[in-house]
C-alpha cells in the first residue's frame, strides 16, 4: 500500500513539475508581451505629442497680432479648428486688442 501512494505522489509531483515549467514559459512569453505593447503604446504617444501643434497664450497672440489673424483665419474657415485653444487664443487676443482691455 505504500509503494502505491509514494507512486501515486511521485506521479501527482510529476505532473505539477510539468505544468509549472509550461508555466514559467508562458510567464515569460507573457512578460515579453507585456514589456513589448508598453514599448509600442510609449513609441505611439511620442509620435502623437510630436504631431500637436503648440499651445500658444492669448498674450503671446496679442504680441504677435500677425499670427493672430492668419490663426484666426484658418479657425474660421474651419469649423474643427474652432474649438482648439490656439482658435480660442488668437480670437480672444484680437478682440482685447480691437476692443482695448476691461480697464
Amino acid at each position: 500500500m505504500k509503494k502505491n501512494n509514494l507512486l501515486t505522489m511521485s506521479n501527482k509531483f510529476e505532473s505539477l513539475s510539468t505544468q509549472l515549467n509550461g508555466l514559467s514559459s508562458n510567464l515569460v512569453t507573457l512578460v515579453a508581451a507585456g514589456i513589448i505593447l508598453t514599448l509600442g503604446v510609449m513609441s505611439f504617444q511620442k509620435n502623437m505629442e510630436a504631431k500637436m501643434p503648440e499651445v500658444k497664450s492669448v498674450a503671446w497672440y496679442a504680441a504677435n497680432q500677425k499670427e493672430a489673424r492668419a490663426t484666426n483665419k484658418e479657425c474660421f474657415d474651419s469649423q474643427q479648428l474652432q474649438a482648439t485653444e490656439n482658435c480660442i487664443n488668437s480670437l480672444h487676443a484680437l478682440e482685447i486688442s480691437y476692443k482695448g482691455s476691461n480697464t
